[in-house]
């Protein structure tokens, strides 16, 4: 959010914690949501969520982290691919992410291993006196 410019760092994190609260009020044990804990070596390396049934028949895969250090090493494939497993194991069928704008490596990401982009928004912040 930050990046995408669409809030100030302290809103980000507010907003970003009433969404855990909101989408996880049960953290790990929320119904119809999976947790990805991604290891290397016996070391955590990065996290996601996969929020089943989303939409019928769709997984909805939000906050896929490969730790900075850790990245360019194919673990974010591998993250992807074990999320499409276990979408297929649920009765799900299509995968979803939202990404936000500047978040450059994850939109690469997801290009690589085949997604396509379904819709773009954008935004522009306006000075004052800036006509429409």
């Amino acid at each position: 959010m930050v990046r995408a410019g669409s809030h100030p760092p302290e809103q980000a994190r507010t907003k970003a914690e009433e969404d855990y609260r909101t989408l996880l009020p049960q953290g790990v044990a929320t119904p119809d949501h999976t947790l990805l804990v991604l290891q290397a070596d016996g070391e955590p390396i990065g996290n996601g969520w996969l929020r089943h049934g989303h939409l019928p028949e769709v997984t909805y895969g939000y906050s896929l982290v490969v730790h900075p250090e850790f990245r360019g090493r194919g673990h974010g494939r591998s993250a992807m691919a074990i999320g499409e497993q276990v979408t297929w194991e649920v009765g799900d069928r299509v995968v979803m992410f939202n990404v936000f704008g500047g978040n450059e490596v994850a939109m690469s990401l997801y290009t690589a291993v085949g997604y396509r982009v379904l819709e773009e928004t954008r935004s522009r912040d306006l000075a004052p006196g800036v006509d429409g």
